[in-house]
């Protein structure tokens, strides 16, 4: 006697990537909690993630179709939207490529008349209403300080701003935290004695954390060779700092290590453009680890056929401020695409460092200051393949007199 007849479906495949349709691709929404919906495997789970993190699930209807609407309002600005399905066998898809919108839920503010002025009589029938001229000022070879605080008075810069700025400058989670040192919208910021002194030593720690993820990191991916001290600013490869496609949260030390020493991340960090835009690589330590020395002397090979379509160049900067060292030059760098460098037979060429020039060999020194440290950056702009795929790479900065090793990072 045969036995009933049992069906059974075989599901061995995972499903595609959701699609993600609205908001449409790089909209503005006038609403802090917008609906996202797209298309995806009949029956499946999605799992929605704005900027990286999960925001909850939601079922596909029969038609393919599927809405979520997130529970927590989002914030004003950019965001980014992914999506992941799980069929009724339980295979994961990959994840879906990033879907930009915005939100903008505030009503701007009123405009401001300038001119005429206020009760003003004028001689026309047709008089101009317009802001006044803009006054654009030439900040060139102008000595000016961007460097924030590094004791107490960070925290009264920090309040200036709170009071200024629009209160949605900073999410609630941010601004909680400040609050809790007492620095809040509308409110004077007057700290006593006790909080002034944990305060200033607050500023000294976290300065001084922030140096040392810079200088003397021990993030690896930071280190772009085997056995190199050359390293990148920009870790793990999220514009929005988030580790392991936000799985990790956010990337701290990463951002710090970042914004410590630059300005402004957008998305096309996260790109390799062959050809376009520009790559950085900066270096700090000598070819046996030794924090560099303006008093010293170095030298750095530039091997031939530098991969930059359009120009590279090598700058010093001070690592106190961050910014270009100054010296008795103008500029503390070497450029390819101004002044002739000395070349050697197989088209390569080292730059020199230190308070005085190597004798023959001024067109390729950059100067450095005695009783001061320094570090450098590699820029390439138009970077081509052989960057990317690490096929080139700059030589190791090595002293030009001996001196005793020193081992580790």
């Amino acid at each position: 006697m045969e036995s009933p007849l049992r069906a059974f479906s075989v599901d061995s495949l995972a499903p595609g990537a959701p699609v993600v349709v609205t908001p449409a691709p790089g909209a503005v929404v006038n609403t802090s909690a917008p609906v996202v919906s797209g298309t995806a495997e009949p029956g499946s789970t999605v799992t929605l993630f704005l900027d990286g993190v999960s925001v909850g699930s939601t079922t596909t209807h029969d038609t393919g179709t599927w809405s979520f609407t997130p529970g927590t309002a989002l914030a004003q600005g950019r965001h980014a939207v992914t999506a992941r399905a799980t069929d009724a066998a339980g295979h994961t898809g990959p994840v879906s490529p990033p879907h930009f919108f915005s939100v903008d839920s505030i009503a701007p503010d009123a405009p401001v008349v300038v001119t005429p002025a206020p009760s003003a009589v004028v001689n026309t029938k047709m008089p101009v209403i317009n802001p006044p001229e803009m006054v654009f000022t030439n900040m060139s070879n102008e000595e000016f300080n961007t460097i924030h605080s590094n004791d107490f008075t960070f925290y009264e810069e920090l309040a200036r701003i709170i009071k200024k700025e629009p209160v949605e400058m900073l999410d609630p989670e941010l601004r909680g935290l400040i609050a809790s040192i007492g620095i809040e919208k509308g409110r004077d910021f007057d700290p006593d004695d006790r909080m002034k002194q944990i305060l200033t030593d607050a500023v000294a720690v976290g300065n001084a954390t922030a140096r040392a993820i810079d200088f003397q990191t021990r993030e690896r991916e930071a280190y772009l060779y085997e056995d190199s001290e050359w390293k990148t600013g920009f870790l793990g490869s999220s514009y929005k700092w988030l580790k392991n496609d936000g799985l990790g949260g956010r990337y701290l030390d990463a951002r710090t290590l970042f914004f410590y020493m630059a300005t402004v991340n957008t998305p096309a960090m996260e790109a390799q453009m062959i050809g376009k835009g520009s790559q950085y690589a900066y270096i700090n330590k000598d070819s046996e680890g030794r924090f560099l020395d303006g008093g010293k002397d170095y030298r750095l090979r530039i091997p031939p056929n530098v991969p930059a379509e359009e120009f590279w160049s090598f700058v010093v900067y001070d690592p106190q401020t961050r910014s270009q060292l100054q010296t008795d030059h103008l500029f503390p760098s070497k450029s390819s695409q101004k002044g002739a460098l000395q070349t050697e037979d197989d088209g390569s060429i080292y730059l020199y460092f230190g308070p005085q020039p190597p004798p023959g060999r001024e067109s390729n020194w950059i100067q450095t200051i005695k009783d001061k440290g320094w570090f450098g950056m590699i820029r390439l702009y138009g970077p081509l393949e052989p960057w990317f795929k690490k096929e080139w790479r700059p030589g190791e900065i090595e002293m030009t007199l001996a001196a005793t090793p020193v081992t580790g990072r």
